[in-house]
């Protein structure tokens, strides 16, 4: 019984020796710049919703249009959608229209309501090449719960190589492009009003 236990031990011990290490990768994205001309000082309701696998910090591959695999030892320093969330929101703040930006599910009265869903944050292979994907659908919505627009922007980079490193630079490039279209579809709807 103790010789099996013991056994039980080592085995135990080889594993977990054997086991890959954990890696987290960070996206970045550009620093803010003010895109308005005005201060108009609204305020903004933002609500960020993804599918469930964007809201936990592994890797997502799309391997087939049928097939999403997840890293188990490859993570995101945050959830794809707090990643989003908060790079969106700094990126809202440094516009310079709102007085102020909540993160929020209730839109408070008064409030512009922007609600952006990822759909995708992901790296995609095509044909031999691997691609970094980001999809958001975005409306904009006036106080009186008027939709101002509503808008897919999808941005996908072709990645230098196959590491989770080159998938960090270039989701961190594709969201970034994509919050510069965002911004800029904000700004002028908000101008218009």
């Amino acid at each position: 019984m103790q010789r099996s236990l013991a056994l039980l031990i080592v085995a135990v011990v080889l594993v977990g020796c054997t086991m890959p290490k954990t890696m987290i990768y960070s996206i970045t994205t550009p620093p803010e710049s003010a895109l308005a001309g005005t201060e108009s000082r609204v305020s903004l309701a933002l609500r960020v919703d993804s599918a469930r696998y964007l809201g936990q910090p592994y890797i997502a591959s799309r391997t087939s249009p049928y097939e999403l695999e997840l890293s188990r030892y490859a993570k995101w320093e945050a959830p794809p959608r707090e990643i989003v969330t908060e790079a969106l929101r700094s990126s809202l703040v440094s516009t310079g229209l709102f007085g102020e930006v909540r993160v929020t599910s209730l839109v408070p009265a008064e409030f512009y309501s922007l609600r952006v869903d990822v759909k995708r944050f992901e790296a995609l292979g095509e044909g031999g090449i691997s691609f970094g994907e980001v999809l958001l659908q975005a409306d904009l919505s006036s106080p009186q719960g008027r939709e101002l627009f509503r808008r897919t922007i999808a941005k996908r980079v072709k990645l230098e190589g196959t590491g989770f490193s080159n998938l960090a630079r270039g989701l961190s490039s594709a969201l970034g492009e994509g919050l510069e279209e965002l911004m800029a579809l904000v700004v002028e709807t908000l101008g218009k009003q």
